[in-house]
């Protein structure tokens, strides 16, 4: 792929930075036509960069669904533990520095500005796309931090992600399902090969809440590649959606606790990070202890999965986004009140809209549909044609503000996609000011 690039790159302050990397595409805008199929531009970067990805400890995580999940929560068992812990993971939901923390601190403008001003020529010579970019950025910054573990998320599929130059201690496939058919294929078959292309010769993998026909799909690229699998199913602890908390049976002792990720779907993400932290356990040890530390404040580091929004409202936002993520999102839901009594408000990408995720949105006390600004968005009539009829949200902030308004008692629920959040935290943050001047 071939992004067009000025002459001279000079990056004298932060702002040249942002103008820059706004010239070029990003998937979450225009899809695939900001993907690369091939590992040779970015591996060529970072070896001429230093080969940065090589010199790292990490952990390599894939997956429909989840894997943001068990990168955050892997990431804050590390930090608490007492470990220098590297998260990268994507698509950033407000500014790009959400990508890259070490022991839960965000890149500094500073840093960010570092790694252009550093690699300028470099960026002059390679024609990198942004997700490239970004992986390049992680890669430079933990090892120049030095941290102990990083934990690296794959962006789309895995056997030409663009972290998958990178040479883990384990990697992790956390769930499969029909996603992005377009670059993975439309079967469960071609998804898990794709997915299992992270696999590397000899490096173990856990796998999470697998289904056996992509299970084996796995089973037999690890078993090709003489890497020995871990499926943590049966690690997954215990839900109790009365006292928000989840308990793991270790030997004969059962260890309950609780945590700031409260979605039933989480515990098959914890049985995958339990998981990990065991095959680690010589090289990075920690107790049950820290673990649990750990888990008991990593809603820091995951926004927008099943968030809720404010203190005194029934208001959530989860970035579901496939028929999958939208099936745990119903669960979610039915530990407050039945999904019928759920006011849902909803936005997604034209590649999402099908018979099957729009089915989803059936069962709802009632649906308000917002088409996103960006050429990936679906429209309301996108929606309709998929044969689900839907009521166009309020654009006018007047119109949008009375509504949400008649919702203050309401259980609400903004979803579809991760790129509606940035919107959504605009329009809370405008009508809750609005609200507050109106009452005083």
């Amino acid at each position: 792929m071939s992004i067009k690039k000025p002459t001279s790159l000079k990056f004298e302050d932060i702002d040249d930075v942002h103008d820059w990397l706004n010239t070029i595409p990003a998937f979450q805008k225009t899809g695939m036509k900001a993907a690369n199929m091939s590992l040779k531009e970015i591996t060529d970067f970072c070896n001429a960069m230093g080969g940065q990805h090589k010199k790292i400890k990490a952990v390599h995580v894939a997956g429909t669904n989840g894997k943001g999940a068990t990168c955050a929560m892997l990431s804050s068992v590390y930090s608490k533990a007492g470990y220098k812990a590297g998260l990268f993971t994507s698509p950033h939901l407000k500014n790009i520095h959400e990508r890259f923390h070490i022991n839960g601190q965000e890149i500094r403008d500073d840093e960010l500005l570092m790694f252009f001003k550093e690699h300028g020529p470099l960026l002059e010579r390679f024609s990198l796309t942004y997700f490239e970019i970004t992986v390049a950025i992680a890669f430079w910054w933990f090892y120049k931090e030095g941290v102990d573990i990083a934990i690296i998320e794959t962006g789309l599929g895995g056997r030409y992600d663009a972290t998958n130059i990178v040479q883990p201690l384990v990697s992790v496939i956390t769930t499969i399902a029909i996603d992005h058919t377009n670059y993975l294929g439309h079967s469960l078959e071609s998804i898990s090969r794709e997915k299992a292309g992270i696999i590397k010769a000899g490096i173990p993998v856990v796998t999470g809440n697998i289904t056996d026909e992509p299970f084996k799909v796995i089973e037999q690229v690890a078993r090709n590649k003489n890497t020995r699998i871990f499926r943590s199913n049966d690690l997954a602890p215990a839900y109790d959606n009365e006292n928000k908390s989840f308990s793991f049976q270790l030997s004969n002792q059962k260890q309950a606790f609780r945590s700031d990720v409260s979605a039933p779907v989480q515990r098959y993400n914890l049985a995958v990070a339990w998981q990990v932290t065991r095959i680690l356990d010589k090289t990075l040890p920690l107790s049950f202890q820290d673990f649990r530390k750990g888990i008991q404040s990593v809603n820091e580091l995951l926004p927008g999965r099943f968030e809720k929004l404010n203190n005194s409202r029934q208001w959530y936002f989860d970035g579901a986004h496939n028929e999958q993520a939208l099936h745990a999102l119903k669960e979610s839901i039915e530990t407050i009140k039945p999904a019928d009594e759920a006011i849902v408000i909803f936005a997604l990408m034209k590649d999402k809209v099908n018979e099957n995720v729009v089915n989803q949105f059936l069962g709802f006390k009632k649906n308000y549909y917002y088409t996103l600004n960006s050429q990936r968005a679906a429209t309301c009539d996108d929606i309709r044609h998929a044969g689900f009829v839907t009521e166009p949200l309020p654009t006018e902030k007047d119109d949008l503000f009375n509504l949400l308004s008649s919702l203050k008692t309401e259980l609400v629920i903004f979803t579809g996609s991760f790129y509606f959040y940035s919107t959504v935290k605009e329009w809370l943050e405008q009508f809750f000011a609005h609200e507050n001047n109106f009452s005083g």
